[in-house]
């Protein structure tokens, strides 16, 4: 007991310190004068809430350390303690931005916000049960901060810091927890480390239901659409973007369609890839992505693609997914190579590998390699004469049925023709009444 006085004594003294005590009245006698009132909590907690005030106009931080250090004793009852920090935390460790807020400097320096809430969790550690929910929103708070600062390592282990099996955080329920598992999957992807991205993802995703939170869904399913991008699951990742592209608007919802139509476009050619082409091509929305709406309407329509299309897509690839495949080819060399080869089918009932190699500006031995592959995995209806040294294309259906495709095709190029010449031309071209029924 004599050693513990000792050492309340001694904190005692060093708490006066910081918050100018001495010989004459200073801060720590006001924060005496306010716990001794006798007036209610609310009341004490704001006459903290000024005092704090009034330390945080001055950048007093050997004050405002000291100010936790007073109110986390055992003569501030927690109903007051507990108001106080956390009028402290959003006071002192305010970041603007994650509010929303732009053009507003933060309250200190990060140095100095770091130091206090860093100061803080130190304070309250020796008695965390009691201040459970002040702790945790200290770490969020501190996460902000490092974020700010782009310090995303940082940001992450003060995320990490949050105990999710605490009392606390049960009167908070599962969406808390859903919230804090994104966040923290989404400080990976800043970092482009994809795979610890997806395995704090999936700690949420039993806990996503149609009842969770728009805004959480909406965080959930970009987070997922990136992973996806950055792990080259292309298909799932253009899914994923698409599904975004309708929880959002504005600019939101064209950056959603973009990013849907590169990975598509990215995906290794087959029939999965052309069920999303076609939804992509359909939607009215993609009609104003200018160029990459062009070369969504070769791909769908199945046409072969050019260097010059090339070109336009690869302005528009980041980092991750400008890379190399195993045979030394990009990816996006890849899909259009695999594109180009179905395209042919279109328009070819066979072909010899020397002609199929130089249309896919690859040697005959390569062409046939990739024709081999892409018919095992069923993603091209072909057989291979090797003594005759051809690809035979094999047409499904009728010549009947051949032949309605080709007319569909031929008029869905006309009908993105009349639309594009309307858009230039608006006052030349007058609305048709609708047909009536005879």
């Amino acid at each position: 007991k004599a050693t513990v006085s000792v050492l309340n004594w001694g904190r005692a003294i060093i708490r006066n310190r910081r918050c100018g005590g001495g010989g004459v009245q200073g801060p720590m006698d006001d924060l005496r004068t306010i716990s001794a009132a006798d007036v209610p909590a609310t009341e004490k907690a704001a006459q903290y809430k000024q005092w704090v005030e009034a330390r945080l106009a001055g950048k007093d931080v050997e004050g405002l350390v000291g100010f936790v250090e007073y109110v986390v004793d055992e003569q501030v009852h927690v109903s007051v303690s507990r108001p106080a920090l956390t009028d402290w935390a959003d006071m002192v460790l305010d970041i603007p931005e994650a509010r929303g807020v732009e053009d507003q400097a933060p309250p200190l320096d990060h140095e100095d916000m770091v130091r206090l809430g860093n100061a803080a969790l130190d304070a309250m550690q020796p008695r965390i049960g009691a201040f459970q929910e002040q702790a945790m929103l200290v770490s969020e708070c501190l996460s902000w901060v490092h974020q700010d600062q782009q310090n995303w390592r940082l940001a992450i282990e003060a995320l990490k810091r949050i105990p999710l099996d605490t009392a606390a955080v049960a009167e908070k329920g599962d969406a808390y927890k859903v919230e804090m598992w994104v966040r923290i999957a989404r400080l990976y992807l800043e970092l482009e480390d994809f795979y610890s991205a997806e395995q704090w993802l999936s700690k949420a995703w039993p806990l996503i239901t149609p009842q969770t939170e728009q805004t959480t869904q909406l965080q959930f399913n970009a987070t997922f659409a990136k992973i996806h991008d950055g792990k080259h699951r292309f298909f799932d990742a253009a899914r994923k973007y698409y599904e975004v592209s309708h929880l959002v608007s504005g600019e939101e919802q064209g950056e959603a369609l973009k990013q849907a139509i590169i990975c598509i476009m990215l995906t290794d050619a087959g029939p999965q890839r052309s069920r999303v082409l076609t939804a992509l091509y359909r939607d009215e929305r993609t009609h104003r992505l200018g160029s990459l709406f062009t070369i969504l309407s070769k791909m769908f329509l199945g046409r072969i693609l050019r260097p010059s299309d090339i070109a336009d897509v690869s302005h528009h690839l980041e980092r991750h997914r400008d890379t190399l495949a195993a045979d030394g080819r990009s990816v996006l060399d890849r899909a259009v190579m695999q594109h180009n080869l179905r395209a042919a089918a279109r328009f070819y009932y066979n072909i010899t590998f020397p002609e199929l190699g130089a249309l896919l500006s690859i040697s005959p031995d390569a062409a046939e390699r990739v024709a081999a592959k892409m018919i095992s995995e069923g993603r091209l209806a072909a057989t291979i004469d090797q003594v005759k040294d051809l690809l035979i294309f094999t047409r499904e259906g009728t010549v009947f049925n051949q032949w309605d495709t080709q007319i569909s095709s031929a008029c869905h190029a006309v009908n993105a023709l009349s639309e594009a010449i309307v858009a230039r031309h608006p006052g030349r071209f007058k609305p048709t009444a609708p047909m009536q029924a005879s």
